[in-house]
């Protein structure tokens, strides 16, 4: 299938199951976020690319404002830098020596920065940046709550900010602190508190450092269900906010306290009805069940069920004109692993095809 081919079509003409991206709550999501941190806060923007995947985004997002990118993996960021993206922070772990090679390598031409939490990561890092004749800077991750990678004391904050110093072509660059969701705080109060309490013991991790002598230049974290108040904290310089740009229906703009439109969708075939059930084409293979079942645009209301190939949907009477052969618009409940499933987006701008973009990104997991 040659994508480029459906450009200045109607959305409806498109082979299903497919995804969607509306251009104009794009553009919004990006400007809204974008001029928040500019008019109430001294943070900057490295938004997390784990969402979208794809450069053509990530560049969008840099020509607002934002001063880099965050990535989840090794691989997501070989095809950032690849695509001409200079600074990137790796929000997890680089380990292996087949790996640091290619990290070192990437430090020829831009900044990559990994998280470390360990001495013996550190070392080998040391070596091939030597080796490689580059200098690569380090985030020292700070479990502030979710319990997997990251330092949990001050001293040991401290311990590894010393093995740094004493290695050779790597030093301390700044902080990864991530604090979750917050999808649980039910209102403006319990998310400052949220924040407060996790992102509270990365600042004060920060402070000690830096007492101690050892500078920390950036301090990194927060999820889009947190920034409008991390950004805020004192000693966050930056926030890594992913979903907002997309938008997905895990999350409530309303609680998140800031305008974000929805911007993704899947396009599904209505390919079977009988009694009270249509049957969609689109099953978990293009639209992900992590975080809740799909939501169709034209009945939230209406029950879902995902099965490998399909979407089982009750019949509702906001439902009841459709046929066989008819499209429908999904919300996905999560944007990040549905994303993943897709290898384009179907770029529209009042339901005309305008542009195909590759999700370039995609599977790059390692």
């Amino acid at each position: 299938m040659i994508t480029e081919c459906y450009v200045g079509r109607h959305y409806t003409e498109l082979p299903t199951p497919c995804l969607l991206l509306d251009l104009d709550a794009v553009d919004h999501n990006i400007k809204t976020m974008q001029e928040y941190l500019n008019e109430n806060t001294k943070c900057q923007l490295r938004p997390h690319i784990k969402t979208h995947k794809c450069p053509t985004l990530a560049h969008l997002q840099i020509r607002a404002g934002a001063v880099g990118v965050t990535c989840a993996k090794l691989g997501e960021a070989v095809v950032m830098a690849h695509s001409g993206i200079r600074s990137i922070l790796i929000a997890n772990q680089v380990v292996g020596d087949s790996k640091i090679k290619v990290l070192a390598g990437l430090n020829r031409y831009g900044e990559v920065m990994p998280a470390v939490d360990n001495r013996e990561n550190v070392e080998r890092i040391s070596h091939w940046a030597k080796e490689f004749g580059v200098e690569i800077p380090l985030f020292i991750e700070v479990s502030i709550g979710i319990d997997r990678c990251g330092v949990r004391t001050i001293p040991e904050a401290l311990e590894l900010a010393e093995h740094i110093k004493s290695q050779d072509n790597v030093f301390l660059k700044g902080i990864q602190a991530y604090e979750n969701r917050g999808d649980e705080c039910r209102n403006d109060e319990e998310k400052m508190r949220f924040v407060e309490e996790r992102v509270g013991f990365a600042a004060k991790v920060k402070e000690t450092l830096e007492d101690k002598g050892y500078p920390v230049e950036i301090m990194s974290s927060a999820s889009t269900g947190t920034v409008k108040f991390t950004a805020l904290y004192p000693g966050v310089t930056e926030v890594q906010p992913g979903s907002y740009v997309q938008m997905e229906n895990a999350y409530d703009s309303e609680k998140i306290g800031l305008p974000f439109k929805q911007a993704l969708y899947v396009l599904a075939t209505v390919c079977s009805m009988y009694k009270e059930r249509l049957v969609l084409t689109a099953g978990e293979k293009c639209v992900t069940i992590d975080q809740g079942q799909p939501v169709l645009v034209d009945d939230p209301q209406a029950k879902t069920v995902c099965n490998e190939e399909h979407c089982l949907v009750d019949m509702t009477d906001k439902l009841r004109h459709y046929k066989v052969g008819d499209h429908m618009l999904i919300k996905p409940a999560h944007c990040c692993t549905t994303v993943n499933q897709h290898d384009n987006y179907f770029c529209i701008r009042n339901g005309i095809v305008e542009d195909v973009w590759p999700i370039a990104a995609r599977g790059r997991y390692d």
